[in-house]
């Protein structure tokens, strides 16, 4: 949601990768400085893996993704130039660390969303039910709009 959050603000990815996993070494380098962080989750999920073990999946992921690893870049170092209210919320969203991410809903209590509330009964709702009707397409036709 974070990296989503970013390119609806700056129009573009914040971390432009040539195809999907070369985007997640970027994001994880630039948040973690470098995939090592993925052998210290690796850890805490399976407390019981030996170090050896820990120290062969790093080589072995060094391998893989031919990452160099890169010093920690705050986020304010990758987006500089962002309202205060909008660099908080993106950096929260950006953590690798999904206990210590937001939450959606914490995410949605952000001062940048005040301007869209609706006053204290919160979120709107539509007197009429949304219908979406696909049956004159085909499934070729359906995908050809989304992609």
């Amino acid at each position: 949601v974070g990296c989503i959050l970013g390119e609806l603000i700056f129009g573009q990815p914040l971390f432009p990768g040539r195809h999907y996993f070369d985007q997640l070494r970027l994001i994880v380098e630039h948040r973690c400085g470098s995939l090592g962080f993925l052998v210290h989750e690796h850890k805490l999920a399976y407390p019981t893996i030996s170090d050896k073990s820990l120290n062969a999946f790093h080589r072995i992921l060094a391998q893989c993704t031919n990452y160099h690893p890169k010093p920690f870049l705050p986020s304010d170092s990758i987006i500089p130039n962002i309202d205060e209210a909008a660099f908080d919320l993106l950096d929260r969203l950006l953590l690798m660390d999904p206990h210590k991410r937001l939450t959606a809903e914490d995410a949605l209590q952000s001062s940048l969303f005040n301007n869209y509330r609706k006053d204290a009964g919160g979120e709107p709702s539509s007197e009429e039910a949304f219908q979406l009707d696909l049956s004159p397409y085909q499934l070729s036709d359906i995908r050809a709009m989304l992609f």
